[in-house]
């Protein structure tokens, strides 16, 4: 028995939020998660690590986002960031790299200039003056053996714009909170451990109470309408 239209939307946004909030820790609910932190990840590209001389400081310099390129699933949707969506972020706020965003490895600061971010028209630039740490230079040998290939952020969505089916999603607007290179990418990371917390087949079996709750309710109303 086919459900009806409106039924069948909502047992797939059920299962949306329901298949989300193992994701994200929320639903998918654009009220709720507006302000949600979050995190998503990318290459390391044109990486340039320049070695202390002359008391300068050591340096990395690459990019930690690029526009208009498609993420991975992020959970029934996939997104990718517009031009633009980093610079206003990028003048009024205070924002640290870290190491796997833990604030106990900080590595650079816009309010300090030890971390610079740009934009460009390839996406987010970054340049961070490593500090005399033991952390700091293992970092420095862990990406210099590409060991570390992969750059994150951490941010809030402020503006976005979503296509009607709600599948596809454009970051115009973020405030960005952090820029660290990571070992693992977070939101792949989040997938997997989502699919051995949440198996296919109890996400089918979920989907089968609810054809059967709404079968159940369908002959109530059938039998409602023959006594009238």
């Amino acid at each position: 028995m086919a459900l009806p239209g409106t039924q069948q939307k909502s047992i797939h946004e059920r299962y949306r939020n329901l298949r989300c909030s193992k994701i994200w820790g929320t639903s998918v609910d654009r009220k709720s998660a507006k302000n949600s932190y979050q995190k998503r990840t990318f290459p390391l590209t044109n990486v340039k690590i320049s070695l202390r001389s002359n008391g300068d400081p050591a340096t990395i310099s690459g990019y930690a986002a690029v526009f208009d390129s498609w993420s991975q699933d992020l959970g029934f949707f996939k997104e990718k960031i517009q031009r633009g969506a980093f610079s206003k972020t990028i003048l009024e706020n205070d924002i640290r790299a870290l190491i796997n965003h833990d604030p106990n490895l900080i590595i650079g600061r816009t309010k300090n200039k030890t971390l610079k971010l740009w934009e460009d028209t390839k996406g987010l630039g970054f340049n961070i003056k490593l500090p005399d740490t033991s952390y700091a230079k293992d970092l420095r040998e862990s990406i210099n053996r590409e060991d570390i290939t992969q750059m994150s952020f951490g941010f809030t969505p402020i503006q976005s714009r979503e296509s009607a089916n709600g599948k596809e999603r454009t970051l115009t607007e973020v405030k960005l909170l952090d820029v660290p290179p990571v070992t693992f990418p977070a939101y792949e990371a989040t997938k997997v451990e989502a699919r051995d917390q949440f198996p296919k087949s109890k996400i089918q079996s979920e989907i089968l109470k609810l054809r059967l709750k709404h079968r159940k309710i369908e002959k109530r109303l059938s039998m409602r309408r023959q006594r009238v």
